[in-house]
């Protein structure tokens, strides 16, 4: 085949060679259905993907008929039984502009266990096979142009095995020292801040401290918030499910690692991983509970702690985050759920905090009612029950008005013509919230939630 010169064609006024044909690009729809194509010069295909379209590896390739290059199933594809010529992928260059400055670098592929990138990468595509930690240093971001973007991904598929620790030359990456992909195929996308760090956008492998959101494959944590789609739930009262659509850890080192499609059963009569870090469940207790991890061997759990931070960790697991927490009631059956950061009480009946004639709501005269709730809560939700014939008032400090004050009414004020049950959420100010009642009989304050400050 000889190259065509470039033409236009008319219906009807042009004839049209073979050599003319071949220069039109082909598809198909995977890797094999190209390899039973031997090709001749000039000859471009594109290829949907690796085995299906839109599997990852879709791209265009040309025939190079003196190419003796092995088949690598990515970059190279040979026709079955050739023995000289190949299918080359046309290498992917990604344009774009950061204050006035120009980005068009190809995608590098990684192909020892080590890499240096240098400042003029774009995208490191690691598709080396090796058994144990692969490292990937990256300029500081102070060395580039504030805007420059960098993307890492894990192309061989085996992140979650082999992890992909990335660590800048100087200053913080997510703002931390270094930033795990230990997912498969799993891939991050930082931003220069032009002085000292890299800014985690978008990833599918891990969100750094300050949290992105995640969010191809299974969705990231949202900014800053460490956890998505979070739900705990008691199973038989003795067990407590905690799943999560992804779950930033992190250790003492500040080296942080992602849990995605987080799922794991801590059980209350059990010490270790998913179970309590020590001794025996207590009755009417407050429980923290933990996504934990084993960085060594990439094995996640759950821990239920007395403690809201630093938790007594199993042997080999060194990175946590504490989730939330579950109250056990008089049996030391937990009694708690959660979605995200807000949880409530199930079963029956509700805890109480007060009850009866309390204060006074025409002075008034204010009672202080301790707030049923974990130390980190911000909100807390309970259920004023008042009888009939009963005047009520309750508010965050004691420094509001009386019943039908019109210069400093209280936050809630009800008058029961009728029994009267009111569901109130308020921002806690102290470890107390106050009220006042005028009757004795059927009146009082229930537990009713929290919304942890995660």
């Amino acid at each position: 085949m000889s190259a065509p010169s470039l033409n236009v064609a008319y219906d009807g006024q042009s004839s049209t060679t073979a050599d003319y044909l071949n220069t039109f690009e082909q598809t198909c729809d995977n890797y094999m259905q190209l390899r039973d194509l031997t090709g001749i010069s000039g000859i471009q295909v594109f290829v949907r993907g690796t085995a299906a379209p839109n599997d990852g590896g879709q791209g265009v390739f040309y025939w190079s008929g003196s190419s003796s290059a092995p088949d690598d199933n990515y970059n190279v594809l040979r026709p079955l039984g050739s023995v000289l010529g190949a299918w080359i992928r046309v290498p992917l260059v990604l344009k774009q502009s950061f204050g006035g400055f120009p980005l068009a670098q190809p995608v590098r592929f990684i192909t020892a266990s080590t890499d240096v990138a240098s400042t003029s990468d774009w995208f490191l595509g690691w598709d080396f096979s090796f058994t144990g930690t692969k490292n990937q240093s990256i300029p500081g971001a102070g060395s580039v142009v504030k805007g420059t973007q960098i993307v890492i991904k894990d192309i061989l598929g085996d992140a979650a095995t082999n992890n992909i620790v990335i660590s800048p030359a100087s200053g913080t990456i997510g703002g931390a020292a270094n930033f795990t992909i230990n997912t498969n195929n799993g891939s991050v996308t930082f931003l220069s801040d032009g002085v000292s760090n890299w800014i985690s956008l978008t990833n599918t492998a891990l969100a750094g401290p300050a949290g992105p959101a995640g969010a191809a494959g299974p969705a990231g944590p949202a900014s800053g918030a460490g956890y998505s789609n979070l739900v705990a739930r008691v199973i038989g009262s003795t067990s407590l499910a905690i799943t999560a659509s992804a779950v930033t850890v992190s250790d003492t080192s500040g080296n942080s690692y992602l849990l995605t499609s987080y799922s794991q059963i801590t059980n209350t009569g059990t010490v270790g991983a998913n179970g309590l870090d020590t001794g025996t469940i207590a009755p009417n207790t407050w429980y923290a509970f933990y996504a934990i991890r084993n960085t060594t061997t990439g094995t996640s759990a759950a821990l239920l702690s007395l403690y809201g931070s630093g938790p007594v960790l199993p042997t080999g697991y060194t990175a946590s985050r504490r989730l939330g927490w579950v109250r056990t009631g008089a049996s030391g059956l937990i009694f708690s759920i959660q979605n995200n950061a807000d949880a409530q009480f199930i079963g029956g009946p509700l805890p109480s905090m007060a009850s009866g004639a309390a204060g006074s709501n025409t002075v008034p005269t204010w009672a202080a009612v301790p707030v049923l709730a974990p130390v980190t809560a911000g909100k807390a939700k309970f259920v004023l029950v008042i009888a009939n014939g009963t005047y009520a008032i309750v508010a965050p400090n004691n420094t509001y008005g009386a019943t039908g004050s019109t210069t400093n009414p209280p936050p809630v004020q009800v008058t029961g013509y009728y029994s009267v049950s009111q569901m109130v959420e308020m921002v806690l100010e102290s470890p107390n919230i106050y009220w006042a009642n005028s009757t004795g009989t059927g009146s009082q304050l229930l537990a009713l939630g929290w919304t942890d400050n995660l």
